[in-house]
This record gives structure tokens, sequence and C-alpha cells, in this order.
């Protein structure tokens, strides 16, 4: 296995080299701003549904010192319009990091192609 990936490495040029470990690193970030997307809809539910104090969730209880809001109404507002906010910033970065992604194998084939 690692003398084929060795013979891999040795047929693409430096350029392609180094994109390779940044295409990886924007997925890590992409797949970083996923989960935590998806980690704040559950203490979201919860506040919703709880039609209580939102702030005797563990989840929100750091961030209300640095949030001063007047209800939770307001909390909970606040905090849905950032989840929203994420999953939007997280599909355009995935919409660029596709293009990218399709740029950059066409210009690695065509570089394979014509040695």
């Amino acid at each position: 296995m690692f003398k084929s990936l060795k013979v891999i490495y040795s047929i693409i040029d430096a350029k392609t080299r180094t994109r390779v470990p940044l295409a990886f690193l924007i997925i890590l970030l992409l797949s970083c701003l996923e989960i935590f997307g998806i980690s704040l809809i559950f203490p979201l539910i919860q506040s919703i549904v709880g039609k209580g104090n939102v702030t005797y969730l563990n989840y929100f209880k750091a961030l209300v010192p640095w949030i001063k809001v007047n209800s939770d109404h307001h909390l909970v507002i606040m905090i849905s319009s950032f989840v929203f906010g994420l999953f939007i910033l997280t599909n355009i970065l995935s919409i660029f990091l596709i293009r990218w992604q399709v740029t950059f194998l066409a210009k690695a084939d065509l570089n394979l192609s014509t040695r």
C-alpha cells in the first residue's frame, strides 16, 4: 500500500502536492462547522419545547453572561438565527470547496495527461 502511495506521490507535481493538504484542512474546517451547527440544534429544540427558563440549561449557562438579553425569547431567537447563519455559511463554503475541487482535479488531470 505504501509503495503505491509513493508512486502516486512521485507522479504528482509539486504544486498539486501543496494543494492536497490545503484541501484536507478546508474539508476538516467544514466538518467542524457542520458538527458545531448540529450540536446547537438539540439545546435549541430543548429550550423551545421546555417552555421555561432557558438559562437553566447547561448549554447556555456560559453564554448568558456574554449575551445581554432581557428575556428567554430573545435568547432563543438569537441562538436560532446563529444556527441558521452557521448553516448558510457552511453551505456557501461547501459550494466554493466543490468548485475549487473540480478545478483542482481538472488541472491535475491535465498535468498528468500531458506527461
